[in-house]
């Protein structure tokens, strides 16, 4: 059986450039494509995006010096794309969008009428303002609270809607037109299709739609210049999102997939955004060509085929691809229905019947999407040669999402050459080659494989793993082994539920394996460990990033966050890539906070040696307050306190690190009395390293139970407290915890029996 092949995982910044409407699209970090490109291709090399999925991809690839052909079926990443590679400058959007807002609907300016519908009354002074936002419960016809901040008289907050705001809504609200006219401008043939658009449009209420439709409708009655047109579509597209209510109140990160009414939401001023919309599109960058499919760009660019990818395989011909890159997209029922309704919105009927399918189908599952993912490399895989690499970046990612698009990728013709994954960013990273697939390989039973698949993880990890983690590197392993190549592709998603059957099994089994930190029937939660022997290729793997973490800091002195992670991750490769939380744990623990450019500087006291002669000093601090409390003294690490009879009542145990696995899991003392006191005693700025390591780790949790952890701080103070006897020692032990999450508070982690 091939061995996993293993990948440095690339971390990434954030993105430098707002991204209009990211709350729908996969989370993407700047500096991921750009620099898999510069490790495996030629600046000038044509690659394709075969998903279009984010419009981030072309953009970070093309001003990386590459050549992008992007399929796109969707006008809504389309319009995206194009003006994140050609923004408008601040001049150019105010320009253009105020030539609409100044003209006129009828004798009033449009600006005018768009404003009153927002307005309402301070409740502190009277005066007419703008509303900053009303507040809404699910299924009640009127909001209950307004946001306020008047300029007039300095009054700011919720309050209760009154009269004035009542009589506004109940206006616009007797007039049904608006609605129907959102709905007709989409509407296709048939009655049950008109019906699904109807619902969808639901999530926007009177006061939006009336806004969004005078406005709209106001917008074509002027006859723009093309680039003029997608500044003001840009615009309205911004409005159209900002103008619906899947906006949680309070405020939440959380990212709409469905159309489904948050059971609180606020409802936002649409005037005011037009005000800050520029924020949103306008950019100083340097433009980037893009063309439209056939003309391709002379040098870095963006060419665009605005269909799907089947539609463009056949007319590659003899095109010289050097790549593929993609962001794997999930599904996302909110936006793809949201893409149908602002595509004829914006460009009429015509625009939504590529996109009819995502108004019909009001559920996606994984047997679709695996179906989906597959259809699409399958066009893909056509016109390779086989050389070329495919990189696929997995955000958002789940064990049934991961597992599907590993059997698609392999089911079409492609060969896992390597994977990554980021458990705390939930991110994969893939890459793979086209293979022939005219060999038939016969495979082992899928429980052996899951078995020898969970051994090799747990060895190479030596400490608790998430099911996120055990599930990849399983479906990783079956994939760069070609389990899915010769599978027949409508048994795809049958072949997914044996594989998934087979490690939900295995680490289901309690004989085999343990669970810490859930209580949860759900097998995706909590750290898993088994209960038999493994041979580890080394200390945990928490412990062996602190060593190399603190290595860098005495060679370098200095480090970053970034260039941190990518030194940590070309040494730690694979599905285990350590984690930023860690990471940036263990630079907390040995440096100074950042202050510019965050830079983590090691501070003076943390190098080796200082450490080390620090130690020398306590060891001989506990020898003095064993000394004066009539203890006997032996050895020096550890250095144990015996009483008159010779039993060792204390143990103190020395380290200038956090490594406490060494001392909780394998050291082993044959001196040692079973009712002795454990102390591990180390600087009190591992304090919080340590408790991260205890959390994510409940076989040194439960051991450390049994321990005691004393800084060498509260050391220096117990020497110098007058009248200590053997009583007040023990009471002292207690006084400084290793933190708020420490041993003292270790029922949180849920321990098994």
């Amino acid at each position: 059986m091939i061995k996993l092949p293993e990948i440095p995982y690339i971390p990434g910044k954030p993105i430098s450039q707002f991204i209009p409407l990211e709350r729908y699209l996969p989370p993407l970090s700047e500096g991921i494509i750009g620099t898999w490109l510069h490790t495996h291709l030629d600046k000038g090399d044509m690659v394709i995006d075969p998903y279009g999925s984010h419009p981030w991809v072309p953009i970070e690839a093309a001003r990386a010096g590459y050549k992008v052909l992007m399929s796109c079926n969707n006008p809504v990443i389309r319009l995206i794309t194009e003006l994140l590679a050609y923004p408008p400058d601040i001049d150019e959007y105010q320009t253009t969008t105020s030539e609409l807002l100044t003209s006129k609907r009828g004798e009033q300016r449009l600006e005018q009428l768009l404003q009153e519908i927002y307005q309402t009354k301070c409740p502190a002074c009277g005066k007419t303002i703008q509303v900053e936002g009303y507040l809404w419960r699910k299924d009640e016809e009127e909001p209950y609270a307004k946001q306020i901040n008047c300029h007039n008289c300095g009054e700011t907050g919720v309050w209760k809607i009154d009269g004035y705001d009542r009589e506004q809504l109940e206006i616009i609200s007797k007039d049904p037109i608006f609605r129907h006219r959102a709905i007709g401008r989409v509407a296709l043939e048939g009655e049950e299709i008109s019906d699904l658009i109807a619902e969808a449009i639901k999530v926007y209420l009177p006061r939006q739609l009336y806004f969004l439709m005078t406005l709209l409708n106001k917008s074509e009655s002027i006859q723009f210049e093309d680039r003029e047109k997608s500044v003001i579509n840009a615009m309205l597209l911004h409005l159209f999102d900002k103008g619906n209510i899947l906006w949680n109140w309070p405020v939440s990160r959380t990212r709409p997939k469905s159309l489904v009414t948050p059971s609180q939401f606020r409802e936002i001023n649409l005037w005011q955004e037009i005000v800050i919309s520029h924020k949103v599109w306008t950019s100083n960058n340097e433009p980037i060509q893009i063309t439209t499919w056939p003309e391709l760009p002379v040098e870095a660019g963006i060419c665009i085929f605005p269909g799907r990818f089947k539609d463009l395989s056949d007319q590659l011909g003899d095109m010289e691809i050097k790549g593929i890159i993609s962001a794997v997209p999930r599904p996302n029922q909110a936006f793809w229905t949201f893409s149908a309704i602002w595509s004829g919105w914006l460009w009429g009927r015509n625009a939504v019947i590529p996109l009819k399918s995502a108004i019909e189908r009001r559920r996606y599952d994984w047997r679709w999407h695996t179906f989906a993912l597959h259809s699409i490399n399958l066009y893909l895989r056509k016109p390779l040669k086989n050389h070329v690499k495919y990189f696929g970046i997995v955000p958002e990612m789940v064990p049934r999402f991961f597992a599907s698009v590993i059997a698609s990728f392999n089911n079409a013709g492609f060969k896992l050459e390597g994977v990554s994954y980021c458990d705390d960013e939930g991110t994969a990273q893939t890459t793979w080659i086209p293979v022939v697939q005219n060999i038939k390989q016969v495979h082992k039973p899928l429980i052996n494989l899951c078995e020898n698949a969970l051994s090799e993880i747990f060895a190479k990890a030596n400490e608790p793993l998430t099911y996120n983690h055990l599930h990849a590197y399983f479906f990783a392993l079956l994939g760069s082994n070609d389990h899915f190549l010769n599978c027949d592709p409508q048994e795809l998603s049958a072949q997914i539920d044996l594989a998934e059957d087979a490690i939900q099994k295995n680490l289901g089994n309690s004989l085999n394996f343990r669970r810490f930190g859930s209580e949860s029937q759900n097998i995706d939660s909590g750290f898993f460990w088994p209960r038999f022997n493994i041979k580890p290729v080394d200390i945990p793997l928490t412990d062996r990033v602190e060593q190399a973490i603190v290595q860098l800091l005495e060679q370098t002195k200095k480090l970053d966050m970034f260039t941190t992670a990518s030194l940590i991750s070309n040494q730690f490769p694979g599905i285990i890539t350590p984690s930023p939380i860690v990471i940036k744990a263990c630079l907390d623990s040995y440096c100074s906070q950042p202050i510019t450019r965050g830079e983590y500087v090691i501070n003076d006291k943390e190098l080796s040696s200082q450490r080390q002669e620090e130690i020398q000093t306590i060891q001989k601090s506990i020898i003095e307050i064993g000394s004066k409390l009539g203890f006997l003294i032996q050895g020096k690490q550890p250095v144990q306190w015996s009483n008159a009879e010779g039993q060792s009542v204390y143990s103190f145990h020395f380290t200038p690190w956090a490594n406490i696995s060494h001392f909780l899991l394998y050291y082993q003392d044959p001196r040692v009395d079973s009712g002795e006191t454990k102390l591990l005693v180390l600087p009190g700025s591992r304090s919080l390293l340590v408790s991260l390591k205890l959390k994510r780790d409940g076989r040194t949790a439960e051991i450390a139970r049994t321990w005691k952890f004393l800084k060498f701080r509260h050391i220096r103070n117990i020497l110098d407290r007058k009248g200590l006897t053997r009583d007040s020692f023990r009471d002292l032990l207690d006084m400084d915890p290793i933190s708020s999450e420490g041993p003292a508070q270790l029922t949180m982690f849920n321990l098994p029996d």
